[in-house]
């Protein structure tokens, strides 16, 4: 169900990309994917389902760039789950160090503090 409510807040693109990587996924095509033998051998053809806890990194302050970036740096085989999961927490932080300096300067952006 938790996938299902941040899917539908995706723009088409992102969610495209969502979708690729799942499919991807599905093929065992992913950087750092694991597969158990049990799962490899019960297989028997179809596609193993993604786990909507790799995507949960993606909610939060993140702009649709942002995102699109992440996901094909996973999808093109640049980045394992993981690495996005640091990523996007790293992303994170800036923007809140940025948020707290535009507050306590009264600037309009961080633009406006770079400048400063």
């Amino acid at each position: 169900m938790e996938t299902v409510f941040f899917l539908r807040g995706l723009e088409d693109d992102v969610y495209g990309k969502v979708l690729d990587v799942m499919e991807k996924y599905g093929s065992l095509e992913l950087k750092g994917q694991r597969a158990t033998k049990k799962t490899l051998t019960e297989r028997n053809g179809t596609t193993i389902d993604c786990p909507s806890y790799h995507f949960r990194p993606l909610r939060g302050d993140l702009t649709k760039e942002e995102m699109l970036e992440l996901l094909t740096n996973v999808e093109e085989g640049n980045m394992t789950f993981a690495a996005m999961k640091q990523e996007a927490s790293r992303i994170k932080e800036v923007k809140e160090v940025q948020h707290f300096f535009i507050n306590q300067t009264g600037s309009e952006n961080w633009e406006e503090v770079e400048k400063r």
